[in-house]
């Protein structure tokens, strides 16, 4: 600390310690104070580690040319950096603002350090601008902290940060990385219109990013921006509303508690379900939420995917868990397709996970084949209708000898026997003609089959009796599965 008064002279004691006119713990020293500061910034020397403010100081429009050391100091009033430049790195690390701290719109070129900072009135970020890495590591916020429109260009760390109040971070712009891990919200923390995309400014060629699920950029060349609130605790609420997201966003909330989990609120904003994993989304409040498309064939492969290419290891039964967090949230909110992708999701993962592709001796498999698992409609009706119309062809294409005479043929049989009988006239029977079944009958036969008519002609073999008793189990079957996925679309 006292290279940063070096060449002052001894100014008062204070409790029993001698210090310098910069150090000095007293408000009665503003007017020495003053001349001493002046000196400092006529010297280009900005080295302020450990130094006593005793009033109102204000940088504002002020340009650092060098390290801007505040490390240790102390504001006893309110500090005023509006608009001020910041060349080279700037430290506030365990600095305390005991009044309000206005950054409105300063601009650090670069590493900017707030690491244990204590802002005990309103912080203000309003419109700061961040080019290099940021730190706000176990930084305390006691009342309201304003980071609105901010623009973080680099890595943003709030780990282990606390908030007493709220954290407003509308409006702002994450281009690289921001990490909450183990913060502490006692307040809601608010994300409406905040900006989770690259930083453009300096590239003038390259279009701007589409949201996510909206187009197909340059994934290859894009990296992958992360928000990250791993461990963090929201004691009230977290608001997520209208914001924008690259192609490549990776969001994660893993072992974070929501002590009030229906104050979590994401509203008309695109979200991923594997964002999810590791986190009880139950009770969140989801309204108007783009998950991407779930219905897709490869929707499970792409979250898959997502997961490996944030550096998080595959684990199969977590992200089932959260597919059937995310279906029951929906399901008891009455959006009930929304339910029926997400069930769809959560035992597919798990049938992906034994890695056979075909496995006839499971009974999970014939329920994925016919129905997707009761959820797709779709399939389900395909399938249906595949049945219908391939025992119509088997039919078809069987003889004469697959079927019995129809009933009313054989009454007419019957009865000219019993005239040929009363006439005494014999030598003349004529035998019952039995055609095989045409395109059009053998297509009728089949659904009456399905739908337990029990349709004429009657089998008369062994081959036909089996194929129709297949049919009467499995038309009816298909049937129930049909009907189950068109339910789940439209009630529990």
């Amino acid at each position: 600390m006292r290279s940063a008064c070096e060449g002052e002279n001894f100014y008062k004691e204070h409790d029993g310690k001698r210090y310098c006119v910069l150090h000095y713990p007293g408000t009665e020293k503003k007017e020495d104070f003053k001349q001493a500061l002046q000196r400092k910034l006529d010297a280009k020397d900005f080295d302020f580690r450990g130094v006593w403010f005793p009033e109102d100081v204000s940088f504002s429009d002020f340009t650092f040319g060098a390290d801007a050391n505040f490390s240790g100091a102390q504001f006893s009033a309110v500090a005023h950096f509006i608009k001020a430049k910041f060349s080279a790195n700037a430290f506030f690390s365990a600095a305390k603002f005991s009044a309000n701290a206005f950054f409105y719109a300063a601009e650090f070129s670069a590493n900017a350090f707030f690491l244990g900072a204590q802002f005990s009135a309103v912080a203000d970020f309003i419109g700061a601008r961040f080019s290099v890495d940021t730190s706000f590591n176990k930084a305390k916020f006691s009342a309201n902290a304003f980071f609105n429109v901010a623009e973080f260009s680099a890595v943003a760390n709030f780990n282990s940060a606390q908030f007493s109040a709220v954290a407003n971070f509308n409006s702002a712009q994450f281009s690289k990385i921001a990490r909450f891990h183990f913060a502490v919200f006692n307040a809601p923390v608010k994300f409406q219109g905040t900006r989770f995309i690259e930083d453009s400014s300096h590239d003038n060629s390259a279009p701007s990013n589409k949201a996510i699920g909206t187009g197909d950029a340059a994934k290859s060349k894009a990296e992958t921006i992360k928000v990250e609130f791993d461990g963090a605790i929201f004691k009230d609420g977290i608001s997520l509303e209208e914001n924008v997201f690259a192609e490549q966003v990776f969001m994660s909330f893993d072992t974070a508690i929501f002590e009030k989990p229906e104050r979590a609120t994401f509203h008309t904003t695109p979200l991923r379900p594997h964002w999810f994993i590791n986190v009880d989304s139950r009770k969140f409040t989801f309204i108007n939420v783009d998950w991407g498309n779930l219905d897709k064939r490869d929707a499970i492969r792409r979250e898959i995917k997502a997961l490996g290419e944030s550096g998080y290891a595959y684990l199969s039964h977590l992200l089932e868990n959260t597919f059937r967090q995310l279906a029951v949230n929906a399901e008891e909110n009455n959006r009930y397709e929304e339910a029926a992708n997400f069930r769809y999701m959560a035992m597919e993962v798990r049938r992906l996970q034994r890695g056979r592709k075909v496995d006839p001796f499971r009974l999970g498999w014939w329920y994925w084949l016919l129905s997707g698992y009761g959820e797709r409609v779709t399939r389900a009706f395909g399938v249906l209708l595949t049945v219908w119309l391939l025992f119509a062809v088997i039919y078809w294409t069987g003889n004469a000898t697959w079927w019995q005479p129809k009933q009313s043929t054989r009454l007419a049989a019957e009865s000219s026997e019993r005239e040929n009988r009363s006439s005494a006239v014999t030598g003349n029977r004529q035998p019952i003609t039995i055609a095989p079944l045409t395109i059009p009958e053998a297509i009728i036969y089949s659904a009456g089959v399905m739908s337990l008519q029990k349709p004429e002609p009657l089998p008369a073999n062994k081959r036909a009796k089996s194929l129709v008793l297949f049919e009467t189990i499995l038309g009816p079957l298909q049937a129930a599965l049909l009907a189950l996925a068109i339910r789940r679309k439209f009630m529990r």
